[in-house]
């Protein structure tokens, strides 16, 4: 559904107009805020994870040699579901995946010498550190995640929340 679709079919609901707000009118820009506001809402539901907004997400920038990553700033929330791994592709095509933990058990895996990576604020911090002579120098990171929810603003904004026709009666 597209934010004019959105909009035609919530003036319906509150109104019962069939002919919703011309663009630049404050109705229109009233119902538009309150979408966001609603979308906002649904997209931090506490404990949902909401399929519309799951993407594997290529980190910027290739391995150093260090232990610490940062996220980039499209990512709410790193996925945990079965299956999911962080993944290090390396520069030769092979794929290594790490468990993700809890930040607290990090020094638990470094002693142990098990590859784990775990979320420490906006930065991944994978339990051994990487060197210049590490398989995964100079690969790439990608993080299975959530991101979040984009503003509408423009009539051919694609609506994000996973039944649209739900942001129309909240709105």
């Amino acid at each position: 559904m597209t934010l004019a679709t959105l909009v035609e079919r919530a003036y319906v609901l509150a109104s019962g107009k069939s002919t919703a707000p011309a663009s630049g009118t404050s109705k229109r820009t009233k119902l538009i805020a309150l979408a966001n506001i609603c979308q906002d809402m649904w997209q931090n539901e506490p404990d949902v994870e909401w399929d519309s907004l799951y993407l594997d997400v290529t980190l910027s920038g290739t391995i150093t040699a260090t232990d610490t990553f940062a996220l980039g700033s499209s990512i709410r929330e790193i996925s945990n579901r079965d299956g999911d791994y962080v993944k290090v592709t390396k520069t030769d095509g092979g794929v290594v995946y790490y468990e993700l933990i809890k930040p607290n058990q990090l020094l638990e895996y470094e002693r142990n010498g098990q590859r784990a990576v775990a979320r420490v604020g906006s930065n991944l911090v994978f339990s051994i550190a990487f060197t210049a002579d590490s398989a995964e120098f100079g690969g790439t990171i990608t993080v299975p995640c959530y991101t979040f929810v984009s503003t509408l603003s423009s009539d051919s904004d694609t609506v994000q929340v996973d039944t649209p026709l739900w942001l129309c009666f909240m709105t």
